[in-house]
């Protein structure tokens, strides 16, 4: 069974995808951006540090949305059943069985028996962030974004969250009380590495998420060995031609252009703040300050090595809480 490998990326196939863009500079499919939002939840426990976070996050998407709510524990050092019964009976939630098997087949088994179309999932999965290192995420994240057919809002470090309330959203209720909490729905940022099928759906969920008010960022980031690949290739087709940074942002931005002109609207229609930026890689912000600060949404197209190394690396080094939606996702 192989593992989501970001190691496995090959030049050529960079090359192929980038010199596509640069020549053709389409501006994609123009079907408009309609907002997606959870309608079956469920929440994964791992005993760690996480579960403290994960659990205010599900109890928001709950109060905000409505949705059903599972809670499994997918521990292989513990089997008892009692941590998920406890935890779900605090969000009115439903505790599922245990079952056999590697902590990743545990949690692939709770989504397809809840048929949820989101999971919330620590990372690194039954370890503290600190206790394995900045630049790792471990084989359960690793196999999760390999084989999870549903989104996953994967937990880094953890912080306080503010709760939703329908009527008060800044009171509590008493319900895994966050005074002064944050809140990552009020600043959304979808980055986008290269063309990527998963870019649609990803911004459908970050326009579905952000709360109202809030500012949601399309980023669009052109990594400096993608450019490199691009311009070697490109120079040697055409020794005189323009091969800038710019002139591939300005491609960048034409293939997004109806993805940008949706999202544009929904922001309209959604009362929600919202902006195009294209980066360079040296100048992408830093997303690891604060670890409540903003959710960060990656598509993520399976099978292009671009878009898995991307994913792997953020995840890696980022301190925020992220939204991974693959392609092939069960809507």
């Amino acid at each position: 069974m192989s593992s989501f490998d970001p190691s496995e990326s090959t030049v050529g196939q960079s090359l192929d995808r980038g010199i596509d863009l640069f020549r053709r500079a389409h501006v994609g499919d123009a079907a408009p951006v309609r907002p997606t939002s959870p309608r079956r939840v469920l929440l994964v426990l791992d005993g760690s540090g996480q579960d403290a976070c994960s659990a205010p996050l599900a109890a928001y998407l709950k109060a905000r949305f409505g949705c059903d709510l599972y809670v499994a524990d997918a521990r292989e050092s513990d089997r008892s059943e009692a941590k998920a019964v406890e935890v779900a009976t605090q969000l009115h939630a439903k505790a599922l069985p245990r079952t056999e098997g590697e902590s990743y087949e545990q949690i692939l088994a709770a989504v397809a028996r809840a048929d949820c179309d989101l999971a919330i999932v620590p990372c690194p999965f039954g370890r503290e962030p600190e206790s394995v290192g900045p630049h790792s995420a471990g084989l359960t994240t690793d196999m999760l974004l390999a084989q999870s057919p549903v989104p996953l809002l994967v937990v880094r470090w953890p912080f306080p969250v503010k709760p939703y309330f329908e009527d008060n959203p800044e009171q509590g209720s008493g319900e895994f009380p966050a005074a002064g909490g944050a809140s990552p729905f009020a600043k959304l940022v979808v980055m986008v590495v290269g063309e990527n099928d998963a870019a649609r759906p990803a911004a459908e969920w970050a326009a579905g998420l952000i709360a109202p008010g809030g500012n949601l960022n399309l980023e669009l980031l052109l990594e400096e060995e993608f450019y490199q690949n691009v311009r070697a290739a490109l120079m040697e087709l055409d020794p005189d031609g323009d091969v800038s940074h710019e002139r591939l942002t300005r491609a960048l931005r034409k293939e997004y252009g109806n993805l940008h002109a949706g999202l544009a609207k929904a922001a309209e229609a959604g009362g929600f703040g919202y902006e195009l930026q294209t980066r360079r890689e040296e100048s992408a912000p830093n997303i690891t300050a604060g670890p409540g600060d903003r959710l960060v949404v990656l598509p993520l197209e399976r099978g292009d090595h671009q878009s898995e190394g991307h994913v792997a690396d953020t995840l890696r080094r980022t301190a925020n809480p992220l939204l991974v939606v693959p392609t092939a996702v069960r809507r």
